[in-house]
């Protein structure tokens, strides 16, 4: 008997779902996807949630009658026979039932939440997808009666879709295994047919399931509270419900991550294949997703890939869908732009934010912002380099395959940032709360204040200029001058470097790590510890260059002065000093003297030298003889230790 068991386990797990194709005739997904062409759609025809919800109730009733007596006819008075909550033995709609379990209509709050949650990132009318709103559990002793049931289930119902969630595709992170049938309700009290769910579902993991309720509960509670006090912009409900979706949710096919690798290394990101391919469009067609396809040279995989995508099953995919987290970041990004840019979002546009950006910055290139000037620009909003870089390769137009060094971002770019909301409601992939009376730049104002910890002010900080006030330097010199060193292009900072004292190159190279993490002057950078060695070696050579100098013009009037009869000091002529030296350059250390005067200031100098040598010596005998005092000291402490040990 276990033997038996276990094959039909097995068997489950290797039977693909059943999808509506030409028509909706169901198929196998394996079958249909070899023909390359995409299933039909399932969705709701109610387009007000309050209606939908109101024949949910109706037809709640009508799917208990079918499913107890197999006679929708029976549906009066029903729920008060069963209600919710409750099981009903020996179910008629298939023998091999043991019982069916009576979870209830779903709640209205539950409802918007899911629809919020799942589908209003990527669809206007989102709640025409929610098709689980009216659903009865069907428990059955072992897999062998399960697969025996579904077989009722399929000759009784008008079934649309069958979703197997004992295939190694669909396991998800808690390990449940049942099979999901979606059906069709229609009767004397529906305005349309209303789609309900059917989940067939072993004895052992029902248990399970209900065992395990309140845990799952309890964790989606906490993550919800914990990220309510960090942040009250957000909606507790749908952190509460992403916690529990992503608990339940199938795992994403190899093939479907695969194709995501494919379009990063073709176009350099989703965002802007998207881009490529649909602009500001906020939807694409199967039709127009198989342009993705060829791009990345997988044609005959195009129908798997669509249908791992295609959450809503309403027959289009958005930019959430293909990458979620892109969308989330450039949106994060748009608003602190908009934040400190302080005008209006509805009146900005590309030029002008370009020119807010880039105000008194010579860039590299006219026209174009490179990696290294985006991550300096951006890091005065608190944008880190990591984001930074992430973005740039979002809006890089000729990244991945197509790239042209050095890669670069321009005005259409910022642009086509500025029309995002026209793209990806920000509200709703941002989790912030069900409204339409705020906008989305309001939402993400509201997060990211209190998630920081302190309100920003638009027009506080303008741009680069910010980095005055925010640099950790006691100076105002200084952090103008790590300002005009940091935002050079490369080849002017090469020239101020050298320019640079000694002080003010020790100031920059210190506060590396500290002021600009993210500039071009950052310590990981290669180019920019070039800069500040090659600028420390010339003002090295320069000052030796003087020295030198400054000891061929002593000699020369040493010489000269015993040549020469010794003139008096009103006729004494200029020495040698005052001549250009061999480096082509005036001495900068000894002027234009008579002879007696210059020997003799050059013998002071001598027994200034001397002095202060004989300074220098006593001094690193002193800190010799401290350095064995501290290890004498550190020893008979260690020895302590050992005896106290």
């Amino acid at each position: 008997v276990i033997v038996e068991l276990v094959n039909e386990v097995r068997i489950l797990e290797s039977e693909s779902s059943l999808s509506p194709w030409d028509g909706y005739h169901l198929r196998p997904d394996a079958e249909g996807c070899k023909n390359n062409r995409m299933p039909d759609v399932i969705h709701q025809l109610y387009d007000d949630v309050r209606e939908l919800m109101s024949s949910a109730a109706v037809a709640q009733d009508m799917l208990l009658a079918m499913v107890a007596f197999a006679d929708i006819e029976k549906s009066d008075k029903l729920s008060s026979r069963w209600p919710a909550g409750q099981m009903w033995r020996r179910p008629l709609a298939s023998s091999r039932c043991a019982f069916a379990y009576n979870p209830g209509v779903k709640t209205m709050d539950r409802a918007c939440r899911k629809a919020w949650v799942r589908y209003a990132p990527s669809a206007d009318n989102h709640v025409v997808h929610l098709t689980d709103l009216v659903r009865v559990g069907l428990v059955f002793e072992d897999a062998q009666q399960l697969r025996g049931g579904l077989q009722d289930i399929l000759e009784k119902f008008e079934v649309v879709d069958v979703r197997n969630y004992y295939h190694p595709s669909h396991h998800n992170l808690l390990g449940e295994r049942f099979v999901e049938v979606l059906v069709t309700v229609s009767g004397a009290g529906l305005a349309h047919p209303i789609i309900a769910e059917l989940r067939l579902e072993e004895m052992a993991y029902f248990e399970a399931r209900r065992k395990t309720e309140e845990k799952i509960k309890y964790v989606c509670n906490a993550v919800g509270e914990m990220y309510s006090k960090a942040c009250s912009g957000l909606d507790t409900g749908s952190i509460e419900y992403l916690t529990e979706w992503v608990l339940k949710r199938p795992k994403e096919p190899h093939g479907t991550t695969v194709f995501r690798r494919a379009l990063r290394r073709h176009y350099g990101s989703a965002v802007t294949a998207w881009r490529s391919v649909f602009g500001t469009a906020p939807n694409a067609s199967y039709q127009e997703f198989k342009e993705f396809c060829f791009a990345t040279h997988d044609p005959e995989h195009c129908a798997e890939h669509w249908m791992s995508l295609d959450s809503t099953r309403a027959g289009y995919i958005s930019l959430f869908d293909l990458d979620p987290d892109a969308c989330i970041l450039m949106g994060d990004i748009r608003m602190r732009i908009l934040d400190f840019w302080g005008g209006d979002e509805d009146e900005a546009t590309g030029q002008e934010i370009w020119d807010w950006l880039t105000k008194g910055t010579d860039l590299l290139t006219p026209g174009r912002i490179t990696q290294h000037e985006l991550r300096a620009l951006l890091f005065p909003l608190d944008v880190s380099p990591y984001e930074s870089d992430t973005l740039f390769h979002h809006l890089d137009g000729m990244g991945g395959n197509r790239a042209s060094h050095p890669n670069h971002i321009t005005v259409q770019d910022i642009t086509w940032l500025l029309k995002l909301p026209f793209v990806v409601n920000l509200r709703a992939a941002g989790l912030g709360k069900p409204s339409n009376t705020e906008g989305n730049l309001e939402h993400f104002r509201e997060i990211k204040r209190t998630a920081r910890g302190r309100r920003v002010e638009p027009g506080a900080l303008q741009g680069r200029h910010a980095i005055k006030g925010r640099a950790r330097t006691a100076s105002p010199t200084r952090a103008a001058a790590i300002e005009d060193v940091r935002f050079a292009p490369r080849e002017i900072q090469r020239q101020a470097s050298r320019a640079l004292s000694p002080n003010i190159l020790k100031m920059v190279k210190g506060h590396q790590k500290q002021a600009l993490p993210g500039s071009p002057f950052f310590a990981n950078d290669p180019d920019s510890t070039k800069v500040i060695e090659e600028a420390e070696a010339a003002n090295a050579a320069v000052a030796e260059e003087a020295r030198r100098a400054s000891r061929k013009s002593v000699t020369a009037g040493a010489r000269a002065s015993k040549a020469e009869p010794r003139p008096s000091v009103a006729a004494s002529a200029p020495s040698a000093s005052g001549r250009e030296s061999i480096s082509g350059r005036k001495s900068v250390t000894v002027e234009d003297k008579p002879t007696v005067v210059a020997v003799a200031e050059v013998k002071k100098d001598k027994a200034e030298e001397e002095a202060e040598d004989a300074e220098e010596e006593v001094e690193d005998e002193e800190a010799e003889e401290e350095e064995v005092e501290e290890e004498e000291d550190e020893e008979e402490e260690a020895e302590e230790d050992e005896e106290v040990f």
